[in-house]
């Protein structure tokens, strides 16, 4: 375990070598002590009006080459086109967590791939946060709809890219905290 009270664990998926850092209860609590390795281009800001608050309703209107997420009424613009390294990795990660969960009932999703997080039980175009991790892995096929998924997934997993890292450390897991995420890996390519 690290000073910090985080167990360090290391997986091979491909030909990739993974790093994560575990608590010993359920949830993955990922810090930037263990990941962070400077060099961020930039903070990954709310963009759009920062003092508008927006809900899945004109999330729907907006145009599809363009990738945004709303946390908490707020929009998000997320990086352009990932990398070459960041999609090798995801696809890799997807091929495994996929052949280990055949014959289960889970179901994984790459992004894009629509996450909608009600605080309560409102409709899909009041929701006011909308996420696409990654990868996510659903237990529960109830929680698909035709639009992605709704409430937290089971598990979440994020590639780091440099404009997107402080968000996934800070604002996202406390969002997947709050909504009771069980599983939440950040990986650093």
């Amino acid at each position: 375990a690290s000073a910090t009270g985080l167990s360090v664990f290391e997986a091979k998926i491909g030909a990739s070598e993974l790093r994560f850092a575990a608590t010993p209860s359920k949830h993955l609590r990922p810090t930037r002590a263990w990941l962070y390795n400077g060099g961020m281009e930039r903070m990954g800001n709310p963009a759009l009006a920062p003092e508008e608050r927006y809900t899945y309703r004109q999330y729907r209107t907006w145009p599809d080459e363009e990738r945004w997420e709303l946390i908490d009424g707020h929009a998000w613009a997320m990086s352009p086109a990932p990398r070459p390294r960041h999609q090798e990795l995801l696809g890799r990660l997807h091929f495994e967590v996929a052949a280990f969960l055949k014959g289960r009932p889970h179901k994984v999703y790459l992004a894009p791939f629509d996450v909608l997080m009600p605080k309560t039980d409102e409709a899909d175009d009041d929701v006011d946060t909308v996420v696409q991790p990654d990868l996510v892995i659903y237990c529960d096929r109830s929680r698909i709809t035709p639009r992605g998924g709704r409430r937290a997934p089971d598990w979440a997993i994020e590639i780091l890219s440099p404009r997107t890292a402080k968000k996934d450390f800070e604002v996202k897991h406390r969002l997947y905290e709050r909504h009771g995420l069980r599983e939440y890996w950040i990986v650093d390519p």
